[in-house]
């Protein structure tokens, strides 16, 4: 089964192993219109500029894509809101030299750094001390 977007199916399994937010989410729309879910999660034009490796020629398709989507209309027009939205976000990441979304810098890594070290000192308080109500305040 196929992917289909704004008009054209594409074929995605290649990518399973690299698609950056994993394989969960396009199994689970193997054979749909994907078309709103792809604009909407992507806010780059890499994941655009890369779907013509995956393109599949229409004339060897057989069947049709479901529609994930309800019956309502979404609009993308390059004027309207979401359009106009994403120009925005891709220019505030360009200013604050932000290059990847899914990048974590420093500020993140410190707080999973604490996050984990704070767990394990609770744990270790669980396990091997007697409970103490003047810890847990």
């Amino acid at each position: 089964e196929l992917w289909f977007i704004d008009g054209t199916y594409y074929d995605f399994e290649p990518m399973f192993k690299r698609h950056p937010g994993g394989k969960l989410p396009l199994q689970q729309t193997r054979g749909s219109d994907v078309s709103l879910l792809f604009r909407v999660q992507h806010i780059s034009d890499r994941p655009r500029n890369a779907l013509q490796r995956y393109t599949v020629p229409a004339q060897l398709v057989r069947g049709r894509a479901r529609n994930l989507t309800s019956p309502k209309e979404y609009a993308f027009e390059s004027d309207g809101f979401y359009m106009t939205l994403r120009r925005r976000v891709q220019q505030r990441l360009e200013e604050q030299q932000i290059t990847s979304v899914r990048q974590a810098g420093p500020p993140e890594i410190g707080k999973w750094s604490f996050n984990v070290m704070l767990f394990a000192w609770s744990w270790w308080r669980i396990v091997f001390y007697d409970f103490s109500m003047a810890v847990c305040l």
